[in-house]
Protein backbone atom coordinates (compact mmCIF):
# COMPACT_ATOMS: atom_id res chain seq x y z
CA UNK A 1 0.00 0.00 0.00
CA UNK A 2 1.32 3.48 -0.85
CA UNK A 3 2.05 5.46 2.33
CA UNK A 4 0.90 9.07 2.11
CA UNK A 5 1.35 12.08 4.37
CA UNK A 6 -2.20 11.65 5.65
CA UNK A 7 -1.47 8.05 6.63
CA UNK A 8 1.61 9.16 8.57
CA UNK A 9 -0.40 11.78 10.45
CA UNK A 10 -3.06 9.24 11.34
CA UNK A 11 -0.39 6.85 12.62
CA UNK A 12 1.14 9.52 14.84
CA UNK A 13 -2.28 10.47 16.16
CA UNK A 14 -3.12 6.86 16.95
CA UNK A 15 0.12 6.52 18.89
CA UNK A 16 -0.11 9.63 21.03
CA UNK A 17 -3.88 10.35 21.22
CA UNK A 18 -3.71 14.03 22.27
CA UNK A 19 -7.50 14.37 22.58
CA UNK A 20 -8.27 15.11 26.24
CA UNK A 21 -10.30 18.22 26.98
CA UNK A 22 -12.19 19.07 30.14
CA UNK A 23 -14.67 21.39 28.44
CA UNK A 24 -15.23 19.53 25.21
CA UNK A 25 -14.59 15.88 24.50
CA UNK A 26 -12.15 16.69 21.69
CA UNK A 27 -9.52 19.23 20.69
CA UNK A 28 -8.42 20.21 17.24
CA UNK A 29 -5.11 18.81 16.07
CA UNK A 30 -4.83 20.69 12.78
CA UNK A 31 -2.65 23.74 12.47
CA UNK A 32 -5.15 26.58 12.76
CA UNK A 33 -2.52 29.04 11.50
CA UNK A 34 -3.32 27.73 8.01
CA UNK A 35 -7.10 27.70 8.44
CA UNK A 36 -8.93 27.71 5.11
CA UNK A 37 -12.31 29.40 5.32
CA UNK A 38 -15.33 28.22 3.39
CA UNK A 39 -15.26 31.29 1.16
CA UNK A 40 -11.58 30.79 0.35
CA UNK A 41 -12.20 27.15 -0.52
CA UNK A 42 -15.15 28.01 -2.75
CA UNK A 43 -13.02 30.51 -4.68
CA UNK A 44 -10.21 27.98 -5.17
CA UNK A 45 -12.65 25.36 -6.43
CA UNK A 46 -14.19 27.88 -8.85
CA UNK A 47 -10.76 28.92 -10.12
CA UNK A 48 -9.78 25.32 -10.83
CA UNK A 49 -13.06 23.84 -12.06
CA UNK A 50 -12.51 22.35 -15.51
CA UNK A 51 -16.26 22.12 -16.08
CA UNK A 52 -16.61 25.86 -15.53
CA UNK A 53 -13.73 26.54 -17.93
CA UNK A 54 -15.45 24.36 -20.52
CA UNK A 55 -18.73 26.28 -20.12
CA UNK A 56 -16.87 29.57 -20.51
CA UNK A 57 -15.23 28.42 -23.74
CA UNK A 58 -18.62 27.33 -25.06
CA UNK A 59 -19.97 30.78 -24.22
CA UNK A 60 -17.07 32.43 -26.08
CA UNK A 61 -17.80 30.19 -29.08
CA UNK A 62 -21.45 31.28 -29.00
CA UNK A 63 -20.43 34.93 -28.97
CA UNK A 64 -18.16 34.38 -31.98
CA UNK A 65 -20.99 32.64 -33.82
CA UNK A 66 -23.22 35.63 -33.15
CA UNK A 67 -20.62 37.95 -34.69
CA UNK A 68 -20.45 35.71 -37.76
CA UNK A 69 -24.23 35.84 -38.27
CA UNK A 70 -24.17 39.62 -37.85
CA UNK A 71 -22.04 39.82 -40.99
CA UNK A 72 -25.05 38.53 -42.98
CA UNK A 73 -26.43 42.07 -42.96
CA UNK A 74 -23.34 43.39 -44.77
CA UNK A 75 -22.48 43.24 -48.48
CA UNK A 76 -20.33 40.31 -49.58
CA UNK A 77 -17.33 41.32 -51.70
CA UNK A 78 -15.45 38.70 -53.76
CA UNK A 79 -12.48 38.99 -56.10
CA UNK A 80 -12.58 37.00 -59.33
CA UNK A 81 -9.78 36.01 -61.65
CA UNK A 82 -9.95 33.49 -64.53
CA UNK A 83 -7.70 32.53 -67.42
CA UNK A 84 -8.00 29.88 -70.16
CA UNK A 85 -5.61 28.55 -72.85
CA UNK A 86 -6.63 26.37 -75.79
CA UNK A 87 -3.64 24.03 -76.04
CA UNK A 88 -4.76 22.59 -79.39
CA UNK A 89 -4.45 25.94 -81.21
CA UNK A 90 -1.32 27.53 -79.77
CA UNK A 91 -0.15 28.41 -83.31
CA UNK A 92 -2.95 31.01 -83.45
CA UNK A 93 -1.55 32.94 -80.51
CA UNK A 94 -0.20 35.94 -82.52
CA UNK A 95 -2.83 36.17 -85.21
CA UNK A 96 -4.27 39.60 -86.10
CA UNK A 97 -7.51 41.03 -84.75
CA UNK A 98 -10.67 39.33 -85.91
CA UNK A 99 -9.04 35.89 -85.86
CA UNK A 100 -9.56 33.39 -83.05
CA UNK A 101 -6.92 33.56 -80.31
CA UNK A 102 -6.40 30.48 -78.08
CA UNK A 103 -6.58 32.31 -74.77
CA UNK A 104 -8.81 34.59 -72.71
CA UNK A 105 -8.69 36.10 -69.22
CA UNK A 106 -10.76 38.17 -66.85
CA UNK A 107 -10.00 40.03 -63.59
CA UNK A 108 -12.73 41.59 -61.47
CA UNK A 109 -14.95 41.31 -58.48
CA UNK A 110 -18.55 40.99 -57.30
CA UNK A 111 -20.56 42.72 -54.64
CA UNK A 112 -23.69 40.89 -53.49
CA UNK A 113 -26.25 42.10 -50.99
CA UNK A 114 -29.48 40.45 -49.83
CA UNK A 115 -32.14 43.14 -49.91
CA UNK A 116 -34.77 40.85 -48.42
CA UNK A 117 -33.99 37.20 -47.70
CA UNK A 118 -37.40 36.33 -46.32
CA UNK A 119 -36.23 37.22 -42.83
CA UNK A 120 -33.60 34.46 -42.69
CA UNK A 121 -30.68 36.81 -41.99
CA UNK A 122 -32.32 38.58 -39.08
CA UNK A 123 -33.75 35.30 -37.75
CA UNK A 124 -30.34 33.61 -37.79
CA UNK A 125 -28.76 36.58 -36.06
CA UNK A 126 -31.45 36.60 -33.36
CA UNK A 127 -31.04 32.84 -32.87
CA UNK A 128 -27.29 33.15 -32.36
CA UNK A 129 -27.80 36.11 -30.04
CA UNK A 130 -30.24 34.11 -27.90
CA UNK A 131 -27.89 31.12 -27.84
CA UNK A 132 -25.17 33.45 -26.60
CA UNK A 133 -27.43 34.53 -23.73
CA UNK A 134 -28.22 30.90 -22.96
CA UNK A 135 -24.52 30.04 -22.87
CA UNK A 136 -23.90 32.79 -20.31
CA UNK A 137 -26.74 31.43 -18.17
CA UNK A 138 -25.21 27.96 -18.43
CA UNK A 139 -21.96 29.34 -17.05
CA UNK A 140 -23.77 30.87 -14.07
CA UNK A 141 -25.79 27.68 -13.56
CA UNK A 142 -22.51 25.75 -13.37
CA UNK A 143 -21.24 28.26 -10.81
CA UNK A 144 -24.22 27.46 -8.56
CA UNK A 145 -23.57 23.72 -8.91
CA UNK A 146 -19.88 24.14 -8.14
CA UNK A 147 -20.63 26.20 -5.04
CA UNK A 148 -22.89 23.42 -3.76
CA UNK A 149 -20.30 20.76 -4.53
CA UNK A 150 -17.58 22.78 -2.79
CA UNK A 151 -19.70 23.37 0.31
CA UNK A 152 -20.55 19.69 0.60
CA UNK A 153 -16.89 18.68 0.26
CA UNK A 154 -15.77 21.32 2.77
CA UNK A 155 -18.22 20.33 5.48
CA UNK A 156 -17.59 16.64 4.83
CA UNK A 157 -13.94 17.21 5.76
CA UNK A 158 -14.97 19.16 8.84
CA UNK A 159 -17.47 16.50 9.94
CA UNK A 160 -15.13 13.57 9.33
CA UNK A 161 -12.37 15.36 11.24
CA UNK A 162 -14.72 15.62 14.20
CA UNK A 163 -15.81 11.99 13.78
CA UNK A 164 -12.18 10.90 13.84
CA UNK A 165 -11.45 12.89 16.96
CA UNK A 166 -14.38 11.51 18.92
CA UNK A 167 -13.47 8.01 17.71
CA UNK A 168 -10.06 8.45 19.33
CA UNK A 169 -11.67 9.95 22.42
CA UNK A 170 -14.18 7.07 22.65
CA UNK A 171 -11.36 4.54 22.31
CA UNK A 172 -9.49 6.34 25.07
CA UNK A 173 -12.51 6.21 27.39
CA UNK A 174 -12.99 2.48 26.73
CA UNK A 175 -9.28 1.79 27.07
CA UNK A 176 -9.07 3.57 30.44
CA UNK A 177 -12.02 1.53 31.65
CA UNK A 178 -10.42 -1.64 30.26
CA UNK A 179 -7.22 -1.00 32.22
CA UNK A 180 -9.20 -0.56 35.43
CA UNK A 181 -11.26 -3.71 34.87
CA UNK A 182 -8.16 -5.69 33.88
CA UNK A 183 -6.46 -4.63 37.10
CA UNK A 184 -9.53 -5.65 39.14
CA UNK A 185 -9.69 -8.97 37.33
CA UNK A 186 -6.02 -9.67 37.93
CA UNK A 187 -6.65 -8.99 41.64
CA UNK A 188 -9.63 -11.35 41.61
CA UNK A 189 -12.10 -8.58 42.44
CA UNK A 190 -14.43 -9.17 39.44
CA UNK A 191 -15.50 -12.02 37.21
CA UNK A 192 -14.01 -12.67 33.78
CA UNK A 193 -17.31 -11.80 32.11
CA UNK A 194 -16.73 -8.11 32.82
CA UNK A 195 -13.30 -8.31 31.23
CA UNK A 196 -14.66 -10.05 28.13
CA UNK A 197 -17.42 -7.49 27.70
CA UNK A 198 -15.08 -4.48 27.98
CA UNK A 199 -12.56 -6.17 25.68
CA UNK A 200 -15.26 -6.60 23.04
CA UNK A 201 -16.22 -2.96 23.39
CA UNK A 202 -12.55 -1.93 23.08
CA UNK A 203 -12.21 -3.84 19.80
CA UNK A 204 -15.40 -2.20 18.54
CA UNK A 205 -13.86 1.18 19.36
CA UNK A 206 -10.73 0.27 17.40
CA UNK A 207 -12.89 -0.73 14.44
CA UNK A 208 -14.69 2.61 14.73
CA UNK A 209 -11.33 4.39 14.48
CA UNK A 210 -10.47 2.51 11.29
CA UNK A 211 -13.80 3.46 9.73
CA UNK A 212 -13.39 7.10 10.82
CA UNK A 213 -9.86 7.18 9.39
CA UNK A 214 -11.09 5.87 6.04
CA UNK A 215 -13.84 8.49 5.87
CA UNK A 216 -11.34 11.17 6.91
CA UNK A 217 -8.87 10.19 4.17
CA UNK A 218 -11.52 9.98 1.46
CA UNK A 219 -13.08 13.31 2.35
CA UNK A 220 -9.70 15.07 2.29
CA UNK A 221 -8.85 13.49 -1.06
CA UNK A 222 -12.10 14.79 -2.55
CA UNK A 223 -11.45 18.14 -0.85
CA UNK A 224 -8.03 18.50 -2.49
CA UNK A 225 -9.00 17.18 -5.93
CA UNK A 226 -11.76 19.79 -6.31
CA UNK A 227 -9.07 22.48 -5.92
CA UNK A 228 -6.67 20.74 -8.31
CA UNK A 229 -4.30 19.79 -5.48
CA UNK A 230 -2.63 16.44 -4.97
CA UNK A 231 -4.89 14.08 -2.96
CA UNK A 232 -1.88 13.29 -0.74
CA UNK A 233 -1.25 16.88 0.40
CA UNK A 234 -0.96 17.72 4.08
CA UNK A 235 -4.30 18.34 5.79
CA UNK A 236 -5.52 21.92 5.88
CA UNK A 237 -7.48 23.11 8.89
CA UNK A 238 -11.09 24.00 8.13
CA UNK A 239 -13.86 25.63 10.10
CA UNK A 240 -15.23 23.28 12.80
CA UNK A 241 -18.41 21.44 11.97
CA UNK A 242 -19.86 22.43 15.35
CA UNK A 243 -19.47 26.14 14.64
CA UNK A 244 -22.65 28.20 14.46
CA UNK A 245 -24.07 29.43 11.16
CA UNK A 246 -26.67 32.06 10.48
CA UNK A 247 -30.21 30.98 9.74
CA UNK A 248 -30.94 32.01 6.13
CA UNK A 249 -33.67 34.49 5.36
CA UNK A 250 -36.95 33.43 3.85
CA UNK A 251 -37.21 34.33 0.17
CA UNK A 252 -40.33 34.20 -1.96
CA UNK A 253 -40.85 31.85 -4.86
CA UNK A 254 -40.90 34.83 -7.23
CA UNK A 255 -37.47 35.91 -6.00
CA UNK A 256 -36.09 32.44 -6.64
CA UNK A 257 -37.48 32.47 -10.18
CA UNK A 258 -35.75 35.77 -10.86
CA UNK A 259 -32.42 34.41 -9.64
CA UNK A 260 -32.50 30.84 -10.96
CA UNK A 261 -30.52 30.47 -14.16
CA UNK A 262 -32.25 27.28 -15.25
CA UNK A 263 -35.55 29.18 -15.25
CA UNK A 264 -34.01 31.96 -17.33
CA UNK A 265 -32.73 29.32 -19.74
CA UNK A 266 -36.24 27.87 -20.00
CA UNK A 267 -37.57 31.35 -20.87
CA UNK A 268 -34.85 31.83 -23.47
CA UNK A 269 -35.62 28.42 -24.97
CA UNK A 270 -39.16 29.62 -25.71
CA UNK A 271 -37.75 32.71 -27.40
CA UNK A 272 -35.31 30.51 -29.32
CA UNK A 273 -38.14 28.24 -30.52
CA UNK A 274 -40.04 31.25 -31.84
CA UNK A 275 -36.96 32.51 -33.65
CA UNK A 276 -36.39 29.06 -35.14
CA UNK A 277 -39.94 29.17 -36.45
CA UNK A 278 -39.26 32.46 -38.24
CA UNK A 279 -36.10 30.98 -39.75
CA UNK A 280 -37.91 27.85 -40.92
CA UNK A 281 -40.71 29.91 -42.52
CA UNK A 282 -38.33 32.41 -44.14
CA UNK A 283 -37.51 30.13 -47.11
CA UNK A 284 -41.16 30.32 -48.19
CA UNK A 285 -41.11 34.14 -48.20
CA UNK A 286 -40.14 36.34 -51.17
CA UNK A 287 -36.40 36.62 -51.80
CA UNK A 288 -34.72 39.67 -53.33
CA UNK A 289 -30.96 39.85 -53.96
CA UNK A 290 -28.77 42.44 -55.65
CA UNK A 291 -25.42 41.70 -57.26
CA UNK A 292 -22.90 43.89 -59.07
CA UNK A 293 -20.05 42.43 -61.09
CA UNK A 294 -17.26 44.49 -62.58
CA UNK A 295 -13.88 43.77 -64.10
CA UNK A 296 -11.48 43.88 -67.03
CA UNK A 297 -10.51 41.23 -69.58
CA UNK A 298 -10.74 39.78 -73.06
CA UNK A 299 -13.86 38.60 -74.76
CA UNK A 300 -14.74 34.91 -74.62
CA UNK A 301 -13.96 33.51 -77.12
CA UNK A 302 -11.09 35.88 -77.75
CA UNK A 303 -10.70 37.33 -81.28
CA UNK A 304 -7.69 39.46 -80.49
CA UNK A 305 -9.51 42.69 -79.68
CA UNK A 306 -8.11 44.85 -76.84
CA UNK A 307 -9.34 43.92 -73.30
CA UNK A 308 -12.32 45.87 -72.10
CA UNK A 309 -13.94 46.69 -68.78
CA UNK A 310 -17.38 45.34 -67.87
CA UNK A 311 -19.99 46.35 -65.28
CA UNK A 312 -23.11 44.25 -64.73
CA UNK A 313 -25.83 44.83 -62.12
CA UNK A 314 -28.23 41.97 -61.38
CA UNK A 315 -31.43 41.93 -59.37
CA UNK A 316 -32.80 38.47 -58.49
CA UNK A 317 -36.32 37.91 -57.21
CA UNK A 318 -37.97 34.61 -56.25
CA UNK A 319 -41.19 33.59 -54.56
CA UNK A 320 -42.72 30.18 -53.89
CA UNK A 321 -46.14 30.05 -55.47
CA UNK A 322 -47.10 26.52 -54.39
CA UNK A 323 -45.37 24.30 -51.83
CA UNK A 324 -47.91 21.50 -51.39
CA UNK A 325 -48.66 22.49 -47.82
CA UNK A 326 -45.01 22.54 -46.69
CA UNK A 327 -45.28 26.04 -45.20
CA UNK A 328 -48.38 25.15 -43.13
CA UNK A 329 -46.89 21.89 -41.88
CA UNK A 330 -43.65 23.63 -40.98
CA UNK A 331 -45.60 26.22 -39.02
CA UNK A 332 -47.51 23.48 -37.14
CA UNK A 333 -44.27 21.69 -36.33
CA UNK A 334 -42.62 24.81 -34.94
CA UNK A 335 -45.73 25.77 -32.95
CA UNK A 336 -45.66 22.34 -31.30
CA UNK A 337 -42.01 22.88 -30.35
CA UNK A 338 -42.86 26.30 -28.89
CA UNK A 339 -45.65 24.79 -26.79
CA UNK A 340 -43.28 22.05 -25.66
CA UNK A 341 -40.84 24.67 -24.36
CA UNK A 342 -43.68 26.45 -22.54
CA UNK A 343 -44.58 23.23 -20.74
CA UNK A 344 -40.92 22.71 -19.88
CA UNK A 345 -40.73 26.22 -18.44
CA UNK A 346 -43.64 25.43 -16.11
CA UNK A 347 -41.99 22.14 -15.19
CA UNK A 348 -38.80 23.99 -14.23
CA UNK A 349 -40.84 26.45 -12.17
CA UNK A 350 -42.51 23.57 -10.32
CA UNK A 351 -39.14 21.96 -9.66
CA UNK A 352 -37.78 25.22 -8.28
CA UNK A 353 -40.82 25.63 -6.06
CA UNK A 354 -40.37 22.10 -4.72
CA UNK A 355 -36.62 22.51 -4.18
CA UNK A 356 -37.05 25.86 -2.44
CA UNK A 357 -39.82 24.65 -0.13
CA UNK A 358 -38.06 21.40 0.72
CA UNK A 359 -34.70 23.09 1.26
CA UNK A 360 -36.02 25.72 3.67
CA UNK A 361 -38.13 23.20 5.58
CA UNK A 362 -35.06 21.01 5.87
CA UNK A 363 -33.02 23.91 7.26
CA UNK A 364 -35.61 24.71 9.95
CA UNK A 365 -36.10 21.08 10.92
CA UNK A 366 -32.38 20.44 11.16
CA UNK A 367 -31.92 23.52 13.32
CA UNK A 368 -34.39 22.00 15.78
CA UNK A 369 -32.62 18.66 15.53
CA UNK A 370 -29.34 20.30 16.50
CA UNK A 371 -30.95 21.68 19.64
CA UNK A 372 -32.34 18.27 20.60
CA UNK A 373 -29.09 16.49 19.73
CA UNK A 374 -27.15 18.97 21.88
CA UNK A 375 -29.39 18.34 24.88
CA UNK A 376 -29.11 14.60 24.34
CA UNK A 377 -25.32 14.85 24.20
CA UNK A 378 -25.17 16.78 27.46
CA UNK A 379 -27.31 14.14 29.18
CA UNK A 380 -25.27 11.29 27.70
CA UNK A 381 -22.02 12.95 28.83
CA UNK A 382 -23.29 13.37 32.38
CA UNK A 383 -24.71 9.83 32.40
CA UNK A 384 -21.34 8.44 31.30
CA UNK A 385 -19.53 10.38 34.04
CA UNK A 386 -21.89 9.24 36.79
CA UNK A 387 -22.02 5.61 35.63
CA UNK A 388 -18.24 5.45 35.41
CA UNK A 389 -17.95 6.61 39.02
CA UNK A 390 -20.71 4.25 40.15
CA UNK A 391 -19.17 1.23 38.44
CA UNK A 392 -15.75 1.96 39.86
CA UNK A 393 -17.38 2.05 43.29
CA UNK A 394 -19.15 -1.26 42.57
CA UNK A 395 -22.67 0.20 42.61
CA UNK A 396 -23.73 -0.81 39.04
CA UNK A 397 -22.96 -3.65 36.63
CA UNK A 398 -20.66 -3.62 33.60
CA UNK A 399 -23.72 -3.60 31.33
CA UNK A 400 -24.78 -0.20 32.67
CA UNK A 401 -21.48 1.49 31.97
CA UNK A 402 -21.20 -0.12 28.52
CA UNK A 403 -24.66 1.17 27.74
CA UNK A 404 -23.75 4.70 28.83
CA UNK A 405 -20.56 4.60 26.74
CA UNK A 406 -22.51 3.55 23.69
CA UNK A 407 -25.13 6.23 24.35
CA UNK A 408 -22.40 8.86 24.54
CA UNK A 409 -20.77 7.97 21.21
CA UNK A 410 -24.16 7.70 19.52
CA UNK A 411 -25.27 11.05 20.94
CA UNK A 412 -22.05 12.70 19.83
CA UNK A 413 -22.30 11.15 16.34
CA UNK A 414 -25.90 12.35 16.04
CA UNK A 415 -24.83 15.83 17.09
CA UNK A 416 -22.12 15.93 14.41
CA UNK A 417 -24.48 14.53 11.78
CA UNK A 418 -27.13 17.11 12.63
CA UNK A 419 -24.60 19.94 12.27
CA UNK A 420 -23.27 18.54 9.00
CA UNK A 421 -26.77 18.09 7.61
CA UNK A 422 -27.69 21.62 8.68
CA UNK A 423 -24.70 23.21 6.96
CA UNK A 424 -25.21 21.26 3.74
CA UNK A 425 -28.93 22.06 3.92
CA UNK A 426 -28.04 25.77 3.95
CA UNK A 427 -25.88 25.16 0.86
CA UNK A 428 -28.80 23.38 -0.83
CA UNK A 429 -31.12 26.25 0.09
CA UNK A 430 -28.72 28.76 -1.42
CA UNK A 431 -28.53 26.56 -4.52
CA UNK A 432 -32.33 26.47 -4.71
CA UNK A 433 -32.31 30.28 -4.63
CA UNK A 434 -29.47 30.67 -7.12
CA UNK A 435 -27.98 32.93 -4.47
CA UNK A 436 -24.25 32.26 -4.71
CA UNK A 437 -23.83 33.09 -8.40
CA UNK A 438 -25.39 36.54 -8.03
CA UNK A 439 -22.01 38.10 -7.35
CA UNK A 440 -20.19 36.17 -10.06
CA UNK A 441 -19.28 38.30 -13.05
CA UNK A 442 -18.97 36.76 -16.48
CA UNK A 443 -19.53 38.04 -19.98
CA UNK A 444 -18.97 36.03 -23.16
CA UNK A 445 -17.86 39.27 -24.83
CA UNK A 446 -14.69 39.41 -22.75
Amino acid sequence: MRITKLHIILFVLSCFNPYISAQNDTVKYQNTDSLMTLESYENKVLDYSQLLKQKKEQALASRSKEKVSRSGYLPKIDAIGTGNIDLRNLDLWHKPEGVYHPYNYFLGGTVSQPIYAGGSVSSQYNIDKTQDRISVQNVLLSVDDIYLQADQAYWAVSANTEYLQISYRYHEIINNQYKLIKMKFDNGAIAKNDLLMITTRLLEAELGIKKAEAAYLLSYQNFFILMGYSPDDMPIAVEPILSEMHTPEVYSFETALEQRHDYRIAELQILLARQNKKLAISKYNPQLYFQFQGGWGTSNPNYGYPPEGIAIATLNFSFTLWDWGARCNTSRQMNALINSQKYYKQYVADQINQQLSNAYTNVIQLLEQISVADQNLQLARESLRLNTLSYNEGKISIADILSSQLSWIQAYSNYIQANYSYKTAIASYERALGEKSRGYQFSSGK
